[in-house]
This record gives C-alpha cells, structure tokens and sequence, in this order.
C-alpha cells in the first residue's frame, strides 16, 4: 500500500476542506458570539481545533488498547473500545511498518494516529505528540487539517480516469441520532447542524410531505431531526468529495457509490439497519444536492464472514431488501450489496428474489480462497511454503500475546484433520501477511511465488472462478 492509498483510506470517513487555523478553547469568544467547534466545525476548517488538549487525551491511554488497536488492525478483527477516543474502523490503513486509522476523541476534536516502528514523521507531516511504547512501537498523532486534506485531494487527482468511485461513510454516522425519544432533542439536531433558519426552513419543507408510489414519506420535523442528526456530516462529506471527483474528471461521467453498509466496531449490527425511510431520506437529500449517485450500499444486517443470522430469517431479509430496492429503482438507483463472499446459495437466492437481480453484488476475498485452493491442488509446494509461512506468522502473533492467533493455533492443533489446507481458520485469518510482506524498502518479498505460476494451475483457476461466479449468477439472477 503506497502513502497515497494509506491517505485515501484513512481520509474515506472525513473530508474537511479550507485554510488551516489552529483556534485554542480561549478564541472560542469573539464578543458576545461564542462558537462551539463541536457544532460548527466549517468555522474553523480543522477538526483538531486544540492539538495540546488532543493529544493529553490520546497519551493518557493504556499502551496496552494501542497494542491491542493495531493487532486488530492488522489481524482484520474488531476493535476495542475506548471511550476517550474511538478508532474509525473503515479508515484504517497499513503501510510498511505502521498501521493508521481516524480516532474521534470525547470532546469531538479528530486526529490521525499512526502505530508503528516507523521513527521519522511520515506523509502527514509534523506530529502534535510522540510517545515511545515498550514494544518500541512509536505512537504518533497528528492534526487533521487543511494541509492534510489538500494532500488528499491529490490523491484523488491521481485517480481521475477511474470510472468507479465509492465513499464509504459508515464510520461517521451518528448512529445515536435515531433512538432519541425526545421531540424536543431530536429536533436540536436540526439547529445544530443546520445553522442558517432559512435553509433550515427549506430542508424541513423539502422533506416533510412526500409520496413515491406506495413508498409514504411524511416525517414530522423530529423524524426529520433525527435523520439529519445521523446522517448530515456524511452527507456533506459526500457532496464535497463528488464535487471534486466532478472537477478532476472535467464533468466526464462516472459511476459513484454510496456505501453505509459497514457496521462500526462496538455496534451491533441489528441496531443500525437501514429503514425505508432513511433509504428514502437519503434518495432525496441526494437528488436535492445534486450529488450524482448511481449506486447505493444500504445496511442490510450482512455480516463479513458470516451468513445471515438475522433473527428476522431470510424471510425478514428478503422482505427488507425488496423494499429498500423498490425505493432506489424508483431514483433510478443499482441497490448494492456488499461482502457477499460468505452468504450461502439459499441467502443469495432470498436476495435475488427480492431485488429481481436489480443487484449490484461484491465478491472479493472468496477468489483468493480459490486462489489458495488451486495452489493446493496444482501447486503442492508453492501451497506448502504459503501455509508454512502463514503458521509461523500465526505463531508470532500468538506469542506476541494475540489471543486470536492462539485460538486459531489451538483449533487447528487440536482438531483431527492436520492437513495443510486453506480451510483452516488459521490460515484463513493470517494467509494475507505472506502475500503482502515487504523489505525494508518496501518491496514485496514473495511476489513471484504467486504472480509466476504455471499454465496449469491458470487454467484450473479460471475454471473455479467461472463455476463459482456461475452458482453466483444462478442464485442472484436465475441465470446458469
């Protein structure tokens, strides 16, 4: 992963454009007019408004959480939680020795933290705090401000002849924002977010008394408080980025993806669903904007390497689905799915009936498990090297103090079937580190062995591929 990807990732959940103006809490005031960062950020172009106060927060946690944070970064696995300071799961990134993520602190300032060997400041310029852990990792937290977002920008520069873009705002969402019960609060949202009482105005009228077909969408000003409460930040994220997406590009058209599908650590994934009229809410406060989305991931309860396990059944998600696509075909939306890899064939056939294969549906780690399975078969020693390395990896993490790692270590150990095979689950979760290990200049170590393989094993591949993109098309669209 190059700095250039490591900031496109990280900066996915948070786009704040401007001049950098480093603000302290005793500027707060100018007169009689008091501003609180917290709900007016654009004020200030920054959402590290009080670097000294920032990093006090980030330094006063346990070097164990940042320990156990960058494990799970690496190891793909849940983050734990802290409070203080909640890691973005959909913006962490690794590069050579480090591992970064978006972190929003308790008093709703954000920083970039980097967690690595790395000793010199990196790509995000001048840190606001270093600290030295016992592991010799370095922790360093840096500012998210203009000077880093412009960097950003370039990023997606270098990207204009991409036909298909996605913006991933998971993380930002105020998931909260829906279960407040009080009218009263639930309308605070609209002040809060929306400063200007005329647009304020404007927006509650835009959305208050709609009718799609059988889609009823008359939400009270709390409804629409709410909404606006969950999901506003991501939204004008969303408009900023496709704004500039459209200037790189010279208005030639694209594809642009709108994902809310990821369910953030410590967020069960069945209390954050998306409802019809959120879906709803969305679809008009995007053809409001003007903000050119053709594609629209929603949260459907689907879990990375899980089927469904809703207690709704497929019946409950079949229901759901149909009418969340209902309502994007009426926008002239492609509904999308994403991590389809795990779902077995009676899930992907519940989701082909409700959307009548009007679905957009991502695979993506199953063809490296196919990949793996070939290798196995054509190329025994190629396989025997992958799963060596992977083991050993497995057993570092363990010993490192991963009590995943040995988890994995122990089923495999105790089970009866020993073979080498990527069934296990220890090689399942720790296969990638042989694949994207690289030197100290940052070169992969052992790319020939899986980029130079034989006419036989291609072609073996290419034929498993095809017979599971095949079962795929059969479930979701009726097709063999």
């Amino acid at each position: 992963m190059t700095p250039q990807t490591v900031l496109a990732t990280i900066l996915k959940t948070q786009w704040v454009t401007g001049q950098i103006a480093y603000i302290c809490k005793e500027d707060m005031r100018f007169e009689k007019i008091e501003i609180d960062p917290r709900k007016n950020p654009a004020v200030l172009d920054t959402a590290t408004w009080e670097p000294a106060s920032a990093w006090s927060t980030v330094s006063a946690i346990d070097e164990s959480h940042w320990n156990s944070v960058a494990k799970a970064v690496r190891e793909d696995h849940p983050l734990p939680v802290d409070e203080r300071c909640i890691v973005y799961a959909g913006s962490c990134a690794e590069y050579q020795a480090s591992v970064f993520f978006l972190a929003g602190l308790a008093d709703g300032q954000h920083v970039f933290i980097q967690l690595g060997t790395d000793d010199k400041d990196t790509f995000l310029e001048k840190t606001i705090g270093t600290r030295s852990l016992k592991d010799e990792t370095r922790l360093a937290v840096y500012c998210t401000d203009a000077a880093v977002i412009d960097r950003a920008k370039r990023v997606i520069e270098a990207a204009r002849h991409y036909t298909f873009f996605t913006l991933d705002v998971s993380d930002i969402l105020d998931y909260g924002a829906m279960n407040v019960s009080s009218e009263s609060a639930a309308q605070e949202y609209l002040a809060n977010h929306i400063c200007q009482p005329k647009q304020r105005n404007e927006v509650v009228a835009y959305h208050s008394q709609r009718c799609f077909a059988e889609q009823q969408y008359q939400p009270d000003k709390a409804a629409i408080g709410r909404l606006i409460g969950k999901y506003w930040p991501a939204l004008n994220a969303v408009e900023q980025l496709s704004n500039h997406i459209r200037t790189v590009r010279n208005e030639v058209p694209f594809d642009l993806e709108l994902s809310i599908d990821e369910t953030p650590s410590g967020v069960d994934a069945f209390t954050c669903l998306t409802t019809e009229s959120e879906l709803m809410f969305l679809m008009l406060e995007l053809q409001r904007r003007g903000i050119p989305v053709t594609h629209i991931a929603p949260n459907f309860g689907i879990e990375k390497g899980l089927d469904y396990r809703g207690r709704d059944g497929l019946v409950g998600l079949e229901k759901r689905i149909q009418g969340l696509c209902d309502i994007s075909r009426q926008f002239g939306l492609m509904l999308d799915c994403h991590s389809g890899d795990d779902l077995k064939s009676a899930t992907r056939q519940a989701v082909g009936r409700a959307t009548q294969g009007h679905i957009h549906f991502k695979v993506s780690p199953a063809l490296q498990v196919i990949f793996a399975e070939t290798m196995k078969d054509v190329e025994p020693e190629r396989f025997r090297f992958w799963w060596d390395d992977t083991l050993d990896y497995a057993r570092r993490e363990a010993e490192a103090g991963s009590d995943f790692a040995a988890k994995c270590l122990r089923r495999y150990e105790a089970g009866d079937n020993r073979e080498r095979s990527p069934e296990h689950a220890v090689f399942h979760y720790y296969n990638f580190a042989s694949v994207g290990k690289r030197d100290r200049k940052g070169q992969f170590v052992h790319r020939e062995k899986f980029y130079d393989m034989s006419a036989d094993f291609y072609h073996e591949y290419q034929r498993r591929i095809c017979s599971y993109l095949c079962e795929v098309a059969a479930d979701l669209f009726n097709r063999t």
